[in-house]
């Protein structure tokens, strides 16, 4: 049998809305809706995968994380010691550092959306 966990980060929808303002105005007018976005069909995921882990009898949904960005970003530590305590893998403080500039990973949309994530090299740890 295969074992597993799903890990949901999750946002603000309206501050996921917020932040597509200005960034991509010149594609949705500065107004765009949640279905453009991605925030219904991702709350379909969030349905669905919670719903599909507590019908198999999870207490909870307990093999299913959820992580909110801004604890991430308000908690990088902790939440990242939580999420390696849930998926029993070693957390190491490395996991908060990273080197600064582009990276090949970064995908398609990262020349619109990774500005600040590239000046950076790591959270800002409390």
């Amino acid at each position: 049998e295969i074992q597993h966990k799903h890990l949901l980060l999750i946002r603000d929808p309206i501050s996921c809305l917020g932040s597509w303002m200005g960034k991509s105005g010149d594609v949705h007018g500065n107004n765009p809706r949640p279905d453009e976005v991605g925030v219904t069909q991702l709350l379909d995921v969030y349905s669905e995968v919670l719903g599909s882990s507590m019908s198999r009898g999870s207490e909870e949904g307990d093999d299913v994380l959820v992580i909110d960005s801004d604890d991430l970003a308000a908690y990088p530590r902790k939440s990242l010691q939580d999420l390696c305590a849930a998926f029993r893998i070693e957390y190491r403080d490395s996991m908060l550092k990273w080197q600064s500039g582009p990276h090949k990973c970064d995908g398609p949309w990262a020349k619109w959306w990774y500005h600040d994530v590239w000046e950076s090299s790591g959270w800002h740890v409390e």
